[in-house]
């Protein structure tokens, strides 16, 4: 307090500190609380140098001046916009942090997901593999499948043949009754 471009005595200081006294913590300085008491009171215009007399003999008590209530003003300023910057600074590295770790767990997942990919396609290549021949076993197979279906087809001719021999057999069998009866 006594660094303040402005001169204050003891009871002066007391009364600041009362008036900027922590609700929360008793005996403790709000400094919020004091800073604005402090900027309020250099707003007024001063009293005369009689009512600011003390009551003691003292002499009369010096007035801020003006220059010094814009400085002090000036310093609080500059102070709060350090502090905002100094926030912000914190809130752009934390983002860039966070945009690093967000990038480096989005390249993971597509590392993954062009391994699983790579997989997939060995995978389909090894069926595709797995469910071929080689060039004699295709042969054979068509072979053999050539001569199931020739089989069958002679076997669908026999049968038929059969049924016809068979409608042969009753034609005769029913003529030849009927010549004997005659």
């Amino acid at each position: 307090m006594n660094q303040l471009p402005v001169n204050l005595a003891d009871d002066a200081i007391e009364h600041l500190f009362q008036a900027g006294d922590s609700a929360e913590f008793p005996g403790q300085l709000d400094i919020k609380t004091f800073i604005d008491k402090v900027v309020a009171a250099s707003k007024y215009t001063p009293l005369s140098s009689a009512l600011l007399a003390p009551k003691t003999k003292q002499g009369p008590k010096p007035s801020p001046t003006a220059g010094a209530s814009a400085q002090f003003e000036s310093w609080e300023i500059e102070k709060k916009y350090k502090t905002k910057l100094q926030a912000l600074q914190q809130q752009i590295e934390e983002s860039k942090k966070e945009t690093q770790a967000v990038e480096k767990q989005a390249k993971h997942w597509q590392e993954l997901a062009n391994k699983q990919e790579r997989e997939k396609n060995l995978l389909q290549a090894q069926m595709v593999n797995f469910n071929s021949k080689p060039p004699r076993a295709q042969s054979l197979e068509s072979n053999t499948q050539a001569q199931i279906e020739e089989i069958q087809s002679l076997r669908d001719k026999l049968f038929h043949a059969g049924e016809q021999q068979r409608d042969l057999e009753r034609t005769i069998s029913v003529e030849l009754k009927a010549e004997i009866q005659k």
